[in-house]
């Protein structure tokens, strides 16, 4: 039987695809709401202007860095978490859990003040367009507020996604994200009796949804959630082990995710300076291409906790086949997500009809070349964010991304852009590499079998 089970390429059992099923569509509805708010907002504030749009765009790149910063400390303990549920450890699952919440707290904590205090000079950093940096240093300022709050209510709801409970942080994200979408139309335009702020608007509507956000986070963890069991007492604990653990684990992934938000950061700095329409066409096409990133959260989701359960419950010999599984369905996801996008992208262009013929016609060669380069990021994702994070292979993630994106990709971008003077649409395929040769190199890294290890302590 062991030797069969070793010979299998895909896995066989109804009761794992079940569970794939199970995360997948929560994950993939979680993503979808948190990428309709940006896509509302950007289509709201393009009727505004261009320059509304593009400044919303630059302004939110810090909190992108934020989010990677947090992240990146949240799967580390989500690897451990996802192990010690194979294992049914509640109490180190706990441990982990609060312990993750106060590093993520403190670190959102230092951002916040920093960008508080400075946010037009932030601006300043990635565009040189007075007029997008005065629409937007405000609505920075107000954003930074929020740092904390997301820290605390993802920390928990990636926890709790690590003990296949996807459900709980998909009803606080339609309630948040409601109420978000909500708001930012009545504080764009003025309605339902609301002041017409404008992009300001959009930064106090997020507020107010992530402090709904937060509070939804702690009613279920101290009064829903009988199975994790945790009171206030359990967050003055303190577990050199797990700490350790997490730090191991989660600030290679930090510094990785941190790599990549600050790259995707130099994108928006490219773009910059390229001109205001390269970069409202470069958001027209983040907002159009979002069927891809919403289908494979849910994917890569699932692949990382399933993958690091496995490993927690021992079953070594399921690792490979699990993960081949992962690989096939990426496939079938990708060229689903390459149609719909092709067939959609005349009506998504619509939306955008204040925009000039310029920044239309440029947006429209994105797009089209964005969709040819899905399958690049349909294997990055799957590899840096689900198979190899869920085998605690984060060190190498941390490696590899780095090198490529910034040995590779972003200096070809600049030259292409600042010293030969390239058009737009090679900048940005140059850029899209990336993907391409991340995905390989996981290709790689899969296939040599020495990306999955127990990480509990």
């Amino acid at each position: 039987m062991e030797n069969t089970r070793k010979r299998q390429l895909f896995e066989t059992d109804p009761g794992f695809y079940r569970s794939i099923f199970t995360l997948f569509i929560p994950l993939m509805l979680q993503s979808l709401l948190r990428y309709s708010v940006t896509t509302v907002d950007s289509i709201m504030l393009g009727h505004l202007s261009e320059i509304s749009m593009s400044a919303a765009n630059i302004a939110n790149q810090p909190f992108n860095i934020v989010t990677g910063l947090i992240i990146g400390l949240t799967v580390g303990s989500g690897i451990m978490i996802s192990q010690y549920w194979g294992k049914k450890d509640i109490a180190n699952i706990r441990r982990t859990l609060t312990t993750a919440i106060k590093l993520c707290v403190a670190l959102s904590a230092v951002m916040a003040v920093i960008v508080f205090i400075i946010p037009k000079q932030i601006m300043l950093f990635y565009t040189n367009e007075l007029d997008i940096v005065n629409e937007g240093f405000i609505y920075l300022r107000v954003i930074s507020v929020t740092f904390i709050l997301y820290s605390f209510s993802q920390t928990y709801m990636l926890a709790i996604r690590s003990m296949e409970n996807a459900k709980a942080p998909l009803l606080i994200n339609i309630i948040t994200y409601a109420v978000n979408i909500f708001l930012n139309g009545c504080f764009i335009y003025g309605k339902c009796g609301f002041p017409s702020l404008g992009i300001n608007g959009v930064a106090i509507g997020t507020l107010i949804a992530r402090i709904i956000e937060f509070l939804g986070c702690v009613l279920h963890m101290f009064v829903i959630n009988k199975e994790l069991g945790l009171q206030l007492s359990s967050f003055s604990e303190s577990s050199a082990p797990i700490r350790k653990g997490i730090m191991r684990y989660g600030m290679p992934n930090m510094m990785a995710e941190t790599v990549f938000t600050v790259g995707i950061s130099m994108y928006t700095l490219i773009f910059g300076h390229l001109g205001t329409a390269a970069t409202a066409a470069n958001t027209i096409v983040t907002m159009s291409t979002r069927i891809n990133e919403v289908l494979f959260a849910g994917l890569t989701g699932a692949a990382g906790v399933l993958i690091g359960k496995t490993i927690g419950e021992k079953k070594m010999d399921k690792v490979m086949t699990r993960g081949n599984t992962f690989i096939l369905l990426g496939f079938i996801l990708c060229l689903f997500s390459m149609g719909v996008t092709f067939l959609a992208k005349n009506f998504i262009l619509s939306l955008y009809s204040n925009v000039s013929p310029e920044t239309y016609a440029l947006a429209n060669k994105l797009i089209t070349i964005a969709i040819c380069l899905f399958p690049g990021y349909t294997y990055e994702t799957l590899f840096v964010v689900g198979i190899l994070v869920g085998g605690g292979d984060t060190k190498f993630i941390f490696w590899y991304t780095t090198i490529v994106m910034w040995c590779i990709t972003i200096p070809l971008a600049m030259l292409a852009a600042f010293v030969f003077n390239w058009p737009t649409p090679i900048v940005f395929t140059i850029l899209k590499c990336d993907y391409v040769i991340k995905g390989l190199v996981g290709f790689a890294r899969f296939f040599s079998k020495k990306w999955y290890k127990d990480v509990t302590v």
